[in-house]
């Protein structure tokens, strides 16, 4: 019980802080995210200052927020649904399925590319086997890689 009134509380603070965030994103014109990291650093710095103004009150305030009870799973079995279909909603799906094939190639090639050679090189030099290493090489290629290289030719040779 103690743990579906933590869960309510920390969601409920949350969803209001974001409110109030994207009130102020739309009156000033800014993006979300841009208002909500604002709103991140200002309430780090505002907890910093607290915990030197008011020690006791930021220690069972605000300290029980920073220490969560939960597993980190259940925050992402919560929040990221949401995220998700907000994001899916958002696509532009004329645009999206223009650029499907890069995506796509991308998406699979690249990674299937970085993960044999990363895989092949890792089996070269460490002695196990040659499975250990393909199952390993995912972890340590970046997700973003692809799309940082992408973005990286396209802004070293603009199409036009």
């Amino acid at each position: 019980m103690e743990i579906a009134i933590e869960l309510t509380t920390r969601a409920g603070t949350l969803l209001l802080v974001i409110a109030f965030c994207h009130a102020i994103a739309q009156r000033l014109r800014l993006s979300d995210s841009f208002v909500l990291t604002g709103a991140g650093v200002s309430l780090g710095f505002g907890y910093l200052a607290l915990q030197h103004v008011a020690p006791h009150y930021a220690a069972t305030t605000i300290a029980p927020f920073l220490s969560p009870a939960l597993p980190p799973e259940a925050y992402l079995w919560v929040f990221l649904p949401p995220v998700l279909f907000q994001a899916a909603m958002e696509v532009e799906t004329t645009g999206f399925l223009a650029d499907i094939a890069p995506i796509l190639l991308l998406a699979i090639g690249a990674v299937l590319a970085a993960t044999l050679s990363v895989g092949l090189m890792a089996y070269l030099t460490s002695g196990q086997s040659l499975t250990v290493c393909l199952l390993l090489a995912p972890s340590s290629v970046p997700r973003t890689l692809p799309l940082s290289s992408r973005c990286s030719r396209a802004v070293a040779h603009p199409p036009g």
